[in-house]
């Protein structure tokens, strides 16, 4: 089983922008002769509290599995592990999880925070900072109508707080070529590259680095190959795109 859902046509590369200082730079390439509307969000990382709220796909698809996944690895211990899940209450109309937070119950709220901390899943999300309307110059012939700059981005992996693409960053591979694929995940517990929709070539873990690696040739005849990732191994979603010239 596999998910997919586009969401727009990689403006940006994933990683998105590069910081110096207290400045932060994004890389931007507008498609030919479109009005666009950039719009930028940012995060204010507080590791002293838990969000305000988690949506029920982070916490019940990504907090909880992750909390597991460190009872496993003896990182956390089952009375750890035990205190998380009560610590949240469910709001279905919200479909939000919000911290059932008791100030005098220290013990239970510095294990909470641990948790989060190892999770990487403190501080608040992500709120809408700026907009900004563009268009491209006259005669700019930009990346085309359907040729990228960057890689197309999916949903999934825009909700992947952890998973990010090392290489390639160009959008376009050429066909013949050889790349190494790289990209490093904490969300995903298996990465594949499909050229058809039905058959997977799967990533390895390089054991050192704890990146995903694949060593591919793009072959002739496709016109795009995508990245999947898998939580479980038995369900995929779509992660990234690139086109193929």
């Amino acid at each position: 089983m596999y998910t997919s859902r586009k969401i727009y046509s990689a403006l940006f590369p994933p990683g998105g922008y590069e910081s110096y200082g207290s400045r932060t730079e994004a890389t931007v390439d507008v498609p030919d002769g479109r009005a666009c509307l950039l719009r930028f969000f940012a995060k204010q990382r507080d590791t002293s509290r838990p969000p305000l709220f988690f949506s029920v796909r982070e916490f019940e698809q990504q907090l909880i599995p992750k909390a597991q996944e460190f009872l496993l690895q003896k990182k956390i211990t089952q009375k750890e592990f035990d205190f998380l899940e009560p610590s949240f209450f469910k709001v279905e109309r919200n479909v939000r999880y919000y911290p059932a937070e008791d100030l005098f119950d220290t013990v239970r709220n510095n294990v909470v925070l641990k948790i989060l901390k190892l999770a990487d899943m403190t501080g608040s999300g992500y709120e809408e900072i700026l907009s900004v309307n563009v268009k491209a110059a006259e005669g700019y012939s930009g990346y085309g109508s359907v040729k990228a700059r960057f890689p197309v981005v999916y949903k999934f992996f825009l909700e992947a707080r952890g998973t990010h693409l090392v290489s390639p960053l160009q959008g376009v591979l050429q066909k013949g070529s050889s790349h190494k694929l790289v990209l490093k995940s904490s969300d995903y517990t298996q990465l594949a590259l499909t050229e058809n929709m039905e058959d997977f070539i799967f990533f390895t873990r390089n054991a050192k680095t704890g990146e995903f690696e694949l060593d591919y040739t793009v072959p002739s005849g496709q016109d795009s190959v995508f990245i999947f990732g898998s939580r479980d191994g038995r369900s995929f979603a779509t992660l990234l795109e690139f086109y193929t010239e």
